[in-house]
């Protein structure tokens, strides 16, 4: 998205959407969160160092079905904002 912001600058948001899937078992969603927490704690300094305000906006988590080796899901969602 490009909006206007002030009278002669531009402001640029771009969402970065990190997917990590993982086998697991019991305790599968535990596993998850901590795969949540390592990929925020090596993404965000890299997008606040390249200049650019970032935050995660959302981390979703997907344990589908009960079969005997299950796989989960994490989206984490990523808004880059820039001035230009």
């Amino acid at each position: 998205m490009k909006q206007r912001n002030g009278t002669h600058s531009y402001q640029r948001q771009t969402d970065l959407i990190v997917l990590v899937k993982r086998a697991g078992g019991d305790d599968l969603e535990d596993l998850l969160d901590l795969d949540a927490e390592a990929v925020e704690d090596a993404v965000l300094p890299v997008l606040l160092g390249l200049g650019s305000d970032a935050e995660a906006m959302s981390i979703d988590t997907e344990i589908p079905g009960n079969a005997e080796e299950r796989v989960g899901t994490i989206s984490i969602t990523f808004r880059i904002t820039q001035l230009s």
